[in-house]
């Protein structure tokens, strides 16, 4: 074949804007912020561009968990929460993204209590489900290390969006105290359009 110099600068402009797009569509850059309103006593948690959260009251930023995306809070009573929020794509169990709503909430807890249950030997039970706000809860338990856990979860899905919210054990706080608690949260986010 005989190509002329500019079909070749314009077939190789096209595979390099393929490759580009392949590239970029797999990373995305994200913008997290966190801080309190002193006047409306809020603090505001924010993974740009999936969403935010709102909590209630005055929240220290804590550790960081690079595995699970995880952001723990710490309030002047001790109080922890772990918040992640993310794309419901980046998960291994959904790689292709067909499972949205209720469905991906369904194996993103299958997922989370079979690893629980295989690698700590905690067992999970489902407490709550909201099919109109998009929601499951669900409490995992067990002993772990000759430590007692106890932790409840929230997961949402919003505008293809996930929200993963989090109390562990605490003596302050009861099962009801710490349902409700994620259930103010979660009414209290704002989820990016994905």
């Amino acid at each position: 074949m005989n190509f002329k110099p500019f079909s070749i600068y314009i077939i190789a402009g096209i595979i390099l804007s393929a490759c580009l797009v392949s590239c970029v569509s797999q990373r995305v850059s994200v913008i997290e912020s966190f801080n309190y309103d002193a006047q409306k006593n809020i603090s505001t948690y924010s993974v740009l561009p999936y969403g935010s959260i709102d909590i209630p009251g005055k929240w220290d930023k804590g550790k960081y968990n690079s595995n699970s995306f995880q952001q723990w809070f710490i309030d002047k009573d001790s109080i922890s929460i772990a918040i992640a929020i993310g794309s419901y794509q980046g998960f291994e169990f959904n790689q292709d993204g067909s499972k949205q709503g209720m469905d991906f909430l369904k194996a993103y807890y299958k997922w989370e209590a079979d690893y629980f249950l295989e690698k700590h030997g905690l067992t999970s039970e489902i407490i709550e489900q909201n099919t109109d706000l998009n929601y499951i809860i669900f409490l995992t338990k067990g002993t772990n290390q000759q430590a007692n856990v106890e932790t409840y979860y929230l997961f949402c899905e919003k505008n293809g969006n996930v929200f993963n919210l989090s109390i562990p054990i605490s003596g302050k706080w009861y099962k009801n105290t710490k349902i409700e608690f994620l259930k103010k949260l979660i009414s209290q986010s704002t989820a990016s359009r994905n």
